[in-house]
């Protein structure tokens, strides 16, 4: 059963996380005195990204591991490739999810349109 929408912001050594379902009030991650880890398709390793990821929503939210729609903004996904790199190491958390991978929002302006656009 799907549980929302996660809204992600993947940066090389970190990442921020929003969970939004119908009704309630939008959960932000990482909570006070946490981190969560980052990723950067250009030379990170998607195993290692992912498996913190769960730990973390494992252990703060389960209920965004059900998530039904994925969209991250990512740093180093500028390109198919990278982007490609990024949904497969995010298809290992949510398989199920239709999941959406853009360039880091910092960079939008000046990389090309995201696909919603």
């Amino acid at each position: 059963m799907s549980s929302g929408t996660v809204i992600g912001e993947v940066g090389g050594s970190s990442s921020r996380w929003a969970l939004l379902r119908k009704g309630k009030e939008p959960l932000l991650f990482p909570v006070k005195g946490t981190s969560v880890t980052g990723f950067n398709p250009l030379n990170g390793d998607g195993a290692v990204f992912s498996s913190a990821v769960r730990a973390y929503f494992e252990a703060h939210e389960g209920a965004a591991m059900h998530a039904g729609t994925v969209v991250v903004y990512g740093a180093g996904c500028g390109s198919m490739e990278r982007r490609a790199r990024m949904n497969d190491a995010l298809k290992q958390l949510w398989p199920d999810a239709a999941i959406t991978v853009e360039t880091a929002p910092h960079v939008a302006c000046w990389a090309e349109r995201p696909a919603w656009y």
